[in-house]
């Protein structure tokens, strides 16, 4: 047993050749992929850096793309309404999201 993580920890790549996925994923082929099968990309980054690719990747999906200040003191509700809203437009459109509002009065 020690020698076969042995192994693994020398060559981290080894362990791969024998799953479904042999080869390293391209982030822009699975990003072709989103696209082409038009699943939204809802994303959230932190701080300023990352913020073009996620706005570039949310574009391209039909997605959104937020900045999260988890240091906010409602950065937890801020998350969970933009999750349940998009949920909430999926399955029942407006009209849903404005329930929603009106319920619990969010913005």
């Amino acid at each position: 047993m020690i020698s076969k993580r042995a192994r693994f920890h020398i060559n981290g790549e080894s362990y791969w050749h024998g799953t479904r996925f042999p080869r390293p994923l391209d982030p822009e082929e699975l990003l072709n992929e989103f696209v082409r099968r038009q699943i939204p990309i809802q994303s959230f980054y932190i701080g300023e850096g990352p913020e073009d690719y996620f706005r570039r990747v949310s574009r391209m999906t039909n997605g959104a793309a937020e900045q999260y200040n988890y240091t906010a003191r409602d950065a937890s509700s801020k998350l969970t309404d933009f999750i349940v809203k998009t949920i909430l437009n999926k399955m029942g459109g407006a009209q849903f999201v404005r329930q929603y509002v009106l319920q619990y009065g969010t913005e």
